[in-house]
């Protein structure tokens, strides 16, 4: 008996996926900052700041296996702390559809 076809999806480059954020919160109202070249950053910082009216997050986007550094961990939890209305969180591929309602609604992140 043959094997039913399995559906193989290519692996996103967290590049790739952090294009791909920012395109779905640009289309979501969103302005959207990512430095292109982190050389003169802290170490550490989110890989893209978003705003919009009573919203301001900051995302640190990461491969299905990609690991967060300590520097990254410790950003996102000042940035969590600093105000009301900020968020940071790290997102990965297989979190899209949390994410987008994240970014729709402003649901936690979870």
């Amino acid at each position: 008996m043959p094997r039913a076809a399995r559906v193989i999806r290519p692996r996103l480059s967290e590049a790739q996926f952090l294009r791909q954020i920012q395109a779905a919160a640009q289309l979501l109202g969103y302005h959207c900052h990512h430095h292109w070249l982190s050389i003169h950053s802290a170490p550490g910082y989110p890989d893209l700041t978003c705003v919009r009216e009573g919203r301001l997050l900051f995302i640190e986007a990461k491969t299905a296996t990609g690991r967060l550094t300590e520097h990254q961990a410790q950003w996102l939890e000042w940035l969590n702390h600093s105000a009301p209305g900020v968020e940071a969180r790290v997102v990965r591929p297989q979190d899209w559809d949390t994410l987008m309602a994240w970014l729709k609604e402003g649901t936690p992140y979870v």
